[in-house]
């Protein structure tokens, strides 16, 4: 009887630790997700989410106001996603503000910037859809930038093929710099060019004159 009552006790004392972290872990998950807390939804469009994610948060002027509600694909390059938003900070937020997605840290979560520009407008309201603005990121930066290196060395590659035929004296521009013969034809050419100029500028004169 003893042992029966022992276990009893056991498995009522594990149940109700059980029930306990439980509801530690609810009242915890609740708070991130703003679930106890009176909210409205809002929406943004992007074309591209940089790898956002349902329950990421949303900031407004570096302070956490919601979390990440929903993200769909609506049609071609728009991808909605509603923000569920602390009703006690919306009071802040304009339809004239605009939405952003940027790294927490360096190797934190996407999260969504509302940045406020500083305009006269209405205060958003459940439903109301805020623009957004798509920041170039890093994987697109690092693709500019091969792209980019891989043509500046094609290019490097021609001037050193080009500037080698010259050092061997291959090539009409290569005979051009190294003949001394066409360049004291261009200097005569030069030479005269200046003498029919001052010529004509004489002649000129003359004519004025008469």
């Amino acid at each position: 009887m003893r042992e029966n009552t022992g276990e009893k006790i056991k498995l009522g004392l594990f149940v109700s630790i059980g029930t306990f972290l439980l509801l530690i872990a609810v009242i915890l998950i609740g708070r991130k997700q703003n679930v106890f807390n009176k909210n409205i939804i809002i929406n943004t469009v992007f074309t591209d989410v940089n790898g956002l994610r349902l329950g990421n948060n949303i900031y407004y002027s570096g302070i956490k106001i919601g979390t990440v509600k929903n993200i769909e694909i609506i049609e071609y390059a728009k991808i909605l996603v509603q923000m569920n938003i602390d009703s006690d900070n919306a009071k802040y937020i304009t339809k004239k503000d605009i939405a952003t997605i940027s790294l927490s840290g360096l190797v934190g979560d996407m999260v969504v910037n509302i940045l406020p520009t500083k305009q006269e407008s209405q205060v958003i309201k459940e439903g109301d859809t805020i623009a957004s603005f798509a920041k170039t990121s890093t994987e697109n930066m690092l693709s500019t930038l091969n792209t980019i290196n891989e043509k500046v060395g094609v290019i490097t590659d021609n001037i050193l093929h080009i500037t080698n035929q010259i050092i061997r004296g291959k090539g009409a521009l290569s005979q051009l710099i190294n003949d001394e013969t066409v360049a004291i034809d261009l200097k005569k050419t030069m030479q005269q060019l200046n003498q029919t100029t001052h010529l004509t500028n004489t002649t000129f004169l003359d004519l004025k004159k008469n």
